[in-house]
């Protein structure tokens, strides 16, 4: 396997990943006038850019076909798992939000604004 074709099947998995996590959040979780009023997009984009951008990049970079399997798997695992939390977090944030009626208006809020 070369860099380009682990660096594609990094940006492949990525890819399936946030398209499911992405449906599920926006037609489940937050219907649309929910997910744009609460900011879901900036946090998207951040994480689009991160997983889709910078994940395949730090694979590309470290993946050598020299390297002993078990370095390269520990290598990759280190990848995974910053990707994994990354994931991780952006679920807790994007869960981590409530709408109330007030009135005549709805009142978005995260769990940090409430303390």
């Amino acid at each position: 396997m070369t860099r380009l074709k682990a660096a594609s099947a990094h940006f492949l998995l990525s890819l399936i990943l946030f398209l499911a996590v992405i449906t599920i959040v926006i037609f489940l979780w937050y219907p649309e006038p929910h997910f744009k009023v609460s900011g879901g997009w900036q946090g998207l984009k951040i994480v689009a850019m991160i997983d889709l951008v910078l994940g395949p990049l730090l694979t590309s970079i470290i993946f050598n076909t020299q390297k002993s399997k078990a370095k390269l798997m520990g290598d990759l695992s280190i990848i995974a798992i910053l990707g994994f939390s990354l994931w991780c977090y952006y679920n807790f944030s994007a869960t981590s939000r409530g709408c109330n009626f007030l009135g005549k208006q709805f009142l978005f809020y995260s769990c940090v604004d409430v303390q």
